[in-house]
């Protein structure tokens, strides 16, 4: 059984990616509003992790999406993360590649094919690797 932690601070779109994910997947899913929250479980070893960026747009002294992550591959460097933003910034994903980032997807009406996608890429790979 696979689990995945979806941190997210927007609890209508933390349902949607957890629902889907369990329907679709039949991954075991852990929701978290904020990125501390998150840290504090990595003790539960998922295997996948899907991080919005902006966390802290409604608490300023919360964790942003780049300093969750930085502290997650601290603690479990193979851990698959895939960052969740709803703003189209270059910049932050220019940022995000040069820490080791590669999977970005936009928050949009095509999300939840995206991470389909990604997911199915990353347990092939997982079965080959």
């Amino acid at each position: 059984m696979q689990i995945v932690f979806i941190v997210e601070d927007d609890p209508i779109f933390q349902f949607i990616l957890g629902d889907h994910l369990r329907k679709k997947h039949n991954y075991t899913v852990f929701n978290f509003d904020s990125g501390e929250k998150c840290i504090d479980n990595m003790l539960l070893l998922p295997d996948f992790i899907l991080l919005d960026y902006h966390l802290n747009s409604k608490n300023n002294l919360a964790m942003n999406g780049f300093e969750v992550y930085k502290k997650i591959k601290e603690l479990k460097p193979d851990v698959k993360v895939i960052m969740l933003s709803g703003q189209d910034d270059n910049e932050i994903f220019l940022k995000l590649i040069k820490h080791g980032l590669r999977d970005y997807v936009m928050k949009n009406e095509s999300t939840l094919e995206e991470l389909d996608y990604l997911l199915e890429e990353f347990m092939e790979s997982r079965k080959v690797g």
